[in-house]
This record gives C-alpha cells, structure tokens and sequence, in this order.
C-alpha cells in the first residue's frame, strides 16, 4: 500500500505543464528546470521536482528526466529519490524507464555546480 501511495504521489507531482518549469541552470550537457509547484518544506529538508533535458541522447535514448530529489539547505546536500527518463525533450514522448532509488544518498552540491544551483533555488523558496 504504502508503495502505491509513493507512486500516485511521484506521478500527480511529475506530471505537470511546461510552463510550471523555472530554469534554473545551463550547461553543454543539460538545462535543468524546476516545477515551483512541487517544492515543499518537510520538516528541514525541501523536497522538489527537477526535469533534466539533455543535449545528447545516451545509449538507451533518452533525451530528459524527471528526477524526484530532496534537499538538506544548511548542510547543502541533495539526495535523489527517484526518476523517469523520456525519449524526447521536456519529458515527452515515450517513458524509457523509472525507478525509486533503493537507498538514496545525500550528496554534497559542490560550489558552481547545477546541484548547487538546484540547492540555491529551493532553499530560498520559503524565504
């Protein structure tokens, strides 16, 4: 039951309009966005949804993500969740994959980094 709840809960939050998407960093490889829609507060962690949209197809081609994350703001970690990944941009067309991390790990988000502009954003949501 429990497992259904988490499913229902990441696909209502994952499926939402384009224009809910803030950019949020750029680079040669990928542009992030944020749904503001998603982010909430839980205790001191910030839970939020990021869609990734790539540059380059990989080898299962897949050209997004909508990746289910947490952020911890006084430590500035991130921790990943879950994802979906998508054959087309802006997490169109086909789903290739999904899956809930089985032990999700805080990372650090290293200074200049999209993780860091990730953590920026969220953590300065509720202020």
């Amino acid at each position: 039951m429990k497992k259904l709840v988490f499913i229902f809960t990441l696909s209502c939050s994952l499926n939402a309009f384009p224009s809910e998407w803030t950019k949020v960093s750029t680079d040669i490889e990928q542009v992030n966005y944020i749904n503001n829609n998603s982010i909430k507060k839980e205790n001191r962690n910030i839970t939020f949804v990021r869609l990734a949209d790539f540059s380059k197809a990989n080898k299962r081609g897949r050209l997004s993500a909508l990746i289910s994350m947490k952020a911890d703001c006084e430590k500035k970690n991130i921790m990943y969740i879950s994802y979906e990944t998508f054959e087309l941009n802006m997490a169109e067309g086909e789903k290739i994959a999904s899956r809930k991390l089985p032990e999700p790990k805080w990372v650090y988000a290293e200074p200049e980094t999209y993780k860091s502009k990730l953590l920026k954003h969220v953590c300065y949501f509720f202020k």
